[in-house]
């Protein structure tokens, strides 16, 4: 379509009190949309994305929601550290660790997928998922370090000069091994997302239930709850649910 009848499609549909959305966003614009209201409303200057992988959550973050702030990226998987620091160099406001967070500050054997995506600490689980059953399974092993949010945050808030920050969990069944090493640090948190399982996709990993428990306890209150995958019922499989502080 001409530049110009592409424009006056728009322009009308704003007339007419509608967007025109792309096809191609659409799976993540629920999510973008209450994102870039939330980092307005509570003035969010930085990100830490916790489980980084490849920087879907950075493209999202810049192309999507908008935000320009920085983006303080963990990622212990080295290949695909290396990955982000190399597409960083284009974005000054992108920093990588290459590095886990968790309960405690030590090295531990990563679990590598077939699908990088699906990468974790904990052992799959594809009994009650078996979309994924290709996806989730174990191609190799790697020792990685990991560091508590407490023990790094103050010479993160000191480096960048952090106000208001919001935190982003996307670490395959260890979310709340990482809140457990944050303690201090979430009286800090304005807000936090993390991807919350209602079907089991790893071994041992806490249920929605447990999840929304220790966010609460943690003095979070659920803001939205955006689904990220369903079987082939229908059922849910994890959402990404964003939380704010109660207070």
């Amino acid at each position: 379509m001409p530049n110009y009848l592409n424009n006056l499609v728009i322009s009308t549909a704003k007339l007419l009190g509608y967007s025109i959305i792309p096809n191609w966003r659409m799976p993540a614009y629920a999510l973008s949309t209450h994102l870039r209201t939330l980092f307005d409303k509570y003035k969010i200057d930085t990100v830490l994305d916790v489980g980084a992988n490849a920087g879907q959550y950075r493209d999202l973050l810049r192309h999507e929601v908008g935000f320009n702030g920085q983006i303080i990226s963990f990622e212990p998987i080295a290949d695909l550290a290396a990955l982000l620091r190399s597409r960083s160099e284009n974005d000054p406001s992108w920093h990588i660790n290459a590095y886990a967070l968790g309960s405690e500050n030590t090295t531990k054997n990563i679990n590598i997928m077939a699908d990088s995506k699906f990468s974790s600490f904990l052992e799959p689980d594809n009994k009650l998922t078996p979309k994924y059953r290709s996806k989730n399974i174990v191609s190799r092993q790697m020792s990685v370090n990991i560091h508590r949010l407490d023990d790094i945050f103050s010479n993160l808030r000191e480096a960048y000069s952090i106000r208001n920050a919001y935190l982003k969990l996307d670490t395959q069944g260890y979310d709340l091994e990482v809140l457990k090493g944050g303690r201090n640090t979430l009286r800090e948190i304005i807000a936090v997302q993390s991807e919350i399982s209602f079907r089991p996709v790893y071994e041992g990993m806490p249920d929605f239930l447990t999840s929304f428990s220790e966010f609460g306890q943690n003095g979070f209150s659920v803001s939205g709850i955006f689904p990220v995958g369903l079987d082939s019922s229908l059922k849910l499989i994890e959402a990404d649910c964003v939380m704010v502080k109660c207070c």
